[in-house]
């Protein structure tokens, strides 16, 4: 994409990741306000407050409409959790480490049989950067001062509170670099619980369709206030190099309204971003967490 842009040959409307935005907002058009008579107010009051973070700038130019809002939450195995005689998943992060270790299962020799949480490894675990990033800003720690990075303890905290999960030394340990993916052990019952995305439940299910998933909000620290979690979204923009902007941003606008973009929703497994859809809910359990969340 990104060559085909250069040669002036690339779409008028492409797809960009939020987290990718700093890197490629040169390439994007903003949307023209005035003609199209949509300014940052609309966009506030339409979106969830995620999107206008990231694609309403400083100078009040709209890069983006969303249409979709993702988020890391809790997964486990209903059958291993009723086998053991818990009634509810873990809310907060004191409760996942005690749920932890009642769920873990160790060989003689400390040798990992069932892990009660897959967490705590840099190389097999799903979705790492979601995952630390909801625990830095859990912190109070922003993690950027501008468009630069900048950690301070509360984000040291965080990243030993989640590796220690992998250290054999503590008394919650579950995981190690040894085991298989995060997602694959959550689906053969090696792992009791795991973080994952809406858009990954249907994964997790295919790998084994009996298994009798749970999804539960992504823990909280105790007695936090608002509930924290990292956002993670794909939106259309228009490219600078379109010759059609105005038209391109009149396409977009139709495409993230509540008709077409409750259509989109409904050919996946993902929360909407605008908030007239997620005040409509959701018939499925498992995704009314990440109406929530959103």
């Amino acid at each position: 994409l990104v060559n085909r842009l250069a040669e002036n040959q690339g779409p008028d409307i492409f797809m960009l990741k939020n987290s990718w935005i700093e890197k490629h907002k040169d390439k994007i058009s903003p949307l023209p306000q005035t003609p199209l008579n949509f300014f940052p107010k609309d966009f506030r009051r339409i979106f969830v407050d995620v999107t206008a973070d990231d694609l309403v700038t400083s100078k009040s130019d709209i890069l983006g409409l969303p249409l979709t809002v993702d988020t890391p939450a809790l997964f486990y195995n209903k059958d291993i959790f009723n086998s053991r005689g818990i009634a509810v998943p873990p809310k907060t992060w004191d409760d996942v480490v005690e749920t932890s270790k009642t769920l873990t299962e160790l060989t003689p020799v400390g040798d990992i049989i069932r892990g009660g949480f897959a967490f705590g490894s840099a190389v097999n675990i799903e979705h790492l950067v979601k995952i630390l990033s909801s625990l830095i800003f859990q912190s109070g720690d922003k993690i950027t001062d501008g468009a630069e990075i900048d950690l301070d303890s509360p984000a040291e905290q965080a990243l030993s509170f989640y590796t220690s999960f992998a250290d054999p030394t503590k008394s919650h340990y579950s995981w190690n670099i040894r085991m298989k993916n995060s997602h694959d052990a959550l689906a053969d019952g090696t792992a009791a619980m795991a973080i994952g995305l809406a858009s990954d439940i249907d994964r997790i299910k295919a790998k084994n369709p009996h298994l009798n998933l749970g999804v539960s909000a992504f823990p909280q620290q105790k007695n936090a206030g608002t509930p924290v979690v990292y956002g993670t979204y794909y939106f259309p923009t228009v490219s600078k190099s379109s010759k059609v902007p105005e038209e391109a941003w009149r396409f977009l606008l139709y495409a993230a309204s509540q008709g077409p973009a409750q259509s989109y929703i409904g050919a996946g497994s993902r929360a909407p971003a605008r908030r007239d859809l997620i005040q409509q809910g959701t018939l499925s359990p498992e995704l009314e967490i990440f109406y929530s969340q959103a």
